[in-house]
């Protein structure tokens, strides 16, 4: 197209690239949502809406809600992974398509850098959607080492050990007790369901008897 001074101009809104001026509320949006996750630690966790589909599993999974509350410590270890959810929160929410998992698949299948990190530069093949947000589709729906099946009572133990051992610190339970085969939203959703409070307050009992 033609500007004022009739000089040619790269119309970036039918290219699919995502220009500078384009990027900047996305910056913005990362900042704001880490402040948002320090100052709404005591608020529930959004829902996951942004994937488009219903998740398996235990408790508010079935509809994506993490039931729990975030962490009230300060050392902001947390604030990371708070931020997802709202960030998640924040863009629009729409379903995802078969094509954009697809892209997200290839990418992170084939990505000679494990684990993949390169979340910002992914975001650029898929118009609309954010790093952050990328992230979660991947860590909690398209990893294929993610079990979705329901908890079964080892899994109850072995986040309870965990927990006692870790605190809320969900990723590292998800890396040291399950070996990543449970994504950290899975695992905050068990552990704030009300049957997974049941199993706490029978738990000596169901250890004597699986041991």
């Amino acid at each position: 197209m033609l500007d004022g001074n009739n000089t040619k101009k790269t119309d970036y809104s039918t290219t699919g690239i995502i220009t500078k001026k384009e990027e900047e509320p996305t910056v913005k949006l990362v900042a704001s949502a880490k402040a948002d996750a320090r100052n709404n630690r005591d608020q529930p966790a959004p829902s996951d809406g942004v994937d488009g589909q219903k998740t398996t599993g235990e408790g508010n999974e079935e509809s994506g809600v993490a039931s729990g509350k975030a962490s009230k410590k300060d050392d902001g270890s947390n604030d990371d992974a708070a931020a997802e959810a709202w960030i998640a929160r924040a863009v629009l929410k729409v379903q995802w398509t078969d094509q954009e998992d697809s892209i997200v698949i290839d990418a992170v299948t084939n990505s000679s850098e494990q684990p993949f990190r390169l979340w910002h530069d992914l975001a650029q093949r898929l118009p609309g959607r954010v790093g952050p947000q990328i992230m979660v589709r991947w860590r909690n729906q398209l990893n294929p080492n993610i079990n979705h099946l329901p908890f079964s009572r080892e899994d109850d133990l072995l986040l309870w050990e965990g927990h006692k051992k870790l605190g809320n610190r969900w990723v590292e339970i998800s890396e040291k007790c399950f070996n990543s085969t449970r994504s950290e939203r899975h695992i905050q959703n068990r552990w704030n369901s009300v049957s997974f409070k049941k199993f706490i307050s029978t738990k000596d009992s169901l250890i004597e008897t699986v041991r």
